[in-house]
């Protein structure tokens, strides 16, 4: 596994409908998969499934939702969504 790829992390999707799509990750399976949110289209309630090999990584994490998500507290698609807004990516 990627050691980039942790809680929080802003990822690109790198194929499927949501390719170019921009996303954070909301949990790391032992499966080689992980669970993406952004806020939007792909809500906290419902993330998206994808394998680890159909993502890349951007360089950029959201702190502060990776220590909510870490801590179990609560965390808005709202906020979500403006994090991944803050960096830019739509």
């Amino acid at each position: 596994m990627n050691e980039n790829l942790k809680v929080g992390a802003i990822i690109l999707s790198k194929s499927g409908r949501d390719k170019d799509r921009y996303f954070l990750i909301y949990k790391i399976e032992n499966t080689g998969y992980v669970l993406l949110v952004d806020g939007h289209i792909r809500k906290l309630d419902k993330p998206k499934l994808k394998k680890i090999k159909h993502i890349s990584f951007t360089g950029n994490i959201a702190d502060n939702i990776a220590v909510k998500f870490e801590n179990d507290k609560q965390v808005f698609d709202s906020e979500v969504f403006s994090a991944l807004k803050a960096y830019n990516i739509k």
